[in-house]
C-alpha cells in the first residue's frame, strides 16, 4: 500500500512539473500568437473567454487574422489599458474611423509615452503615432500631422505640401516595418 502511494505522489507531482502548474493560463496563447499561430492562440484565448487579458488576446489575434470587425468589437468590450488602447487605435484606423483612431492614440500616449506591446515588438509608440499621423492626414488635419511626424522623426520639416506628408508617411512606413 506504501508503495501505491508513493507512486501515486511521484505521478501527480510530475503531472504537475510537466503542465507547468496554473502560473499562466493564458502563456500558451501568447506564445503562439508571438510565434504567428493565430488559429492556435485563438482557440487557446477563446477557451479562457471568462479572462479580460484572455479577451484582449482574442482582440490582437483577431486583427492579425484581418477580422477587424471582429477584433474591434473584442476591444470595445474589454476595460482600458495600454495594449487596449493600442490595438484599437490601429483597429480604429484600419475601419476607417480616424477620429478614434486619434482618440484612442492621444489616450495611451497619455497613459504610456513609451508603449511597448510586450507580444508583439512591431507594436510601439511610434507605431500607433504613425497610425495617428495617418488619420490626422486623411482628416485634412495637416497642422496636427506634421505635429505628430516631429514626435515620430524630431528632425522632420513640417510642411503644407500634402504630396510631401503622405511621402514622409510612406517613408516612415516603411522604416517602421
Amino acid at each position: 500500500m506504501k508503495t501505491l502511494i508513493k507512486l501515486l505522489t511521484v505521478g501527480a507531482l510530475t503531472a504537475m512539473v510537466s503542465c507547468g502548474g496554473d502560473d499562466d493560463p493564458l502563456a500558451l496563447a501568447w506564445e503562439k500568437f508571438q510565434y504567428k499561430d493565430y488559429a492556435g492562440a485563438h482557440a487557446e484565448f477563446y477557451a479562457h473567454r471568462e479572462m479580460p487579458e484572455a479577451i484582449a488576446g482574442l482582440a490582437w489575434t483577431t486583427m492579425r487574422m484581418d477580422s477587424i470587425t471582429e477584433s474591434a468589437a473584442y476591444f470595445a468590450s474589454v476595460a482600458e489599458g495600454a495594449d487596449v488602447l493600442a490595438g484599437w487605435a490601429i483597429v480604429s484606423w484600419r475601419l476607417g474611423d480616424y477620429a478614434a483612431s486619434i482618440i484612442h492614440a492621444n489616450d495611451l500616449e497619455a497613459l504610456d509615452p513609451t508603449y511597448a506591446f510586450e507580444f508583439d515588438n512591431d507594436v510601439n509608440i511610434f507605431d500607433v503615432r504613425l497610425h495617428k499621423a495617418y488619420s490626422q492626414f486623411y482628416l485634412q488635419n495637416y497642422t496636427a500631422c506634421n505635429a505628430t511626424i516631429k514626435q515620430i522623426q524630431s528632425t522632420w520639416v513640417e510642411t503644407n505640401d500634402v504630396n510631401g506628408l503622405l511621402a514622409k508617411l510612406q517613408s516612415l512606413y516603411q522604416d517602421l516595418k
